[in-house]
């Protein structure tokens, strides 16, 4: 029990919010991948393995007490990296279902990734300005 309470004892907000935009991000991947791997022109596989690798680099960075206070970061370059390649696979669609050349509305698919992948970005963005770990007071 007391390893237990050693492990989260110099843990911040920010490292809960970490683990969870990091959970979100490879959800938003594996969701966006389930949908859009039949679909070559609108499926973009950079994006699926950059946002799953730099939020699983985010958690294992997230352990250790040393690295803990830069385990923000890689989820956050993850999700902007993966929601650029993402946009840049996805205008084409935008573009006729604005234009209505071919499809009536958008589709839930798409409005699901969509929210996924932004709200990744906003929670790893908001998350590099929280605290991951309690700094450690200096007696003198």
């Amino acid at each position: 029990m007391n390893r237990q309470i050693s492990f989260f004892s110099f843990r911040r907000y920010g490292f809960y919010v970490t683990l969870f935009s990091s959970l979100l991000g490879i959800i938003a991947a594996v969701v966006y991948l389930f949908y859009y791997k039949d679909y070559a022109t609108m499926m973009s596989y950079p994006a699926v393995i950059i946002l799953i690798a730099l939020s699983a680099l985010s958690i294992i960075l997230s352990l250790p007490r040393v690295t803990a206070k830069w385990a923000a970061i890689p989820v956050a370059i993850g999700a902007l990296l993966a929601l650029l390649f993402y946009i840049r696979v996805m205008y084409n669609y935008v573009t006729v279902v604005m234009v209505s050349i071919d499809l009536a509305g958008f589709s839930p698919q798409f409005i699901l990734c969509s929210v996924l992948f932004v709200l990744t970005l906003v929670l790893t963005t908001a998350n590099i300005f929280f605290s991951q770990v309690k700094e450690e007071q200096v007696n003198a």
